[in-house]
């Protein structure tokens, strides 16, 4: 009986996943040009009767995280095991927790906010498997990837970055060592092949 409750949790936890995702990825569109967002919104078919702020979308998005991780003692989401569920929401889940303190301050920052802890915890869990933290992206290639992105919806997709977003988005990037296209892959090649044996 327990075990057929666990497996009913979890398939409710599966299926709030692209909820949680499409949340997530609609607090990001607002701080892309109009263009990007109009495009976005017909691909995501996000809709809603009154507007919302990217503040309300990543709260509501780390709320949803929150309270399925809040359910049993943790860490995971079916409490002590490690599941195929964490490994469904790990990938949003690490570029939410990167990208939302970069826009939206550090009041968004699990890792030093007192809002999410089950999430705080979960995300320390997760970066201490071996199998998972060899694999992770950090955060500075998160943010890259999505300055690109934002570039690329702009119509001009280039690897460098040319300050081209607008509004509230900030350009400060971190430093890398990584300056040329060909570093970036083989960069990423060598990741891939160093970490062939998780990725299988």
């Amino acid at each position: 009986a327990k075990g057929t409750e666990m497996w009913s949790e979890a398939e409710e936890m599966l299926h709030l996943a692209p909820d949680v995702t499409s949340i997530f990825y609609r607090a990001l569109h607002l701080f892309r040009t109009p263009p990007a967002l109009l495009w976005l919104a017909q691909v995501f078919r996000l809709r809603s009767a009154k507007p919302r702020t990217s503040e309300e979308d990543m709260m509501e998005a780390l709320d949803a995280l929150e309270e399925m991780l809040g359910r049993h003692d943790g860490p995971y989401f079916l409490g002590s095991m490690f599941s195929l569920v964490d490994v469904v929401y790990a990938p949003v889940a690490e570029r939410m927790l990167a990208l939302a303190p970069y826009l939206l301050g550090s009041e968004f920052d699990v890792h030093v906010s007192k809002e999410w802890p089950s999430v705080r915890r979960w995300h320390q869990s997760m970066l201490s498997r071996p199998t998972y933290s060899r694999i992770a992206q950090d955060r500075e290639t998160i943010i890259r990837v999505f300055h690109l992105q934002a570039a690329y919806f702009q119509g001009t997709p280039h690897l460098s970055l040319p300050p081209v977003v607008t509004g509230s988005f900030p350009t400060n990037l971190p430093k890398s060592s990584v300056e040329s296209e060909q570093e970036y892959r083989r960069e990423a090649a060598h990741t891939l092949v160093s970490s062939h044996v998780q990725v299988l």
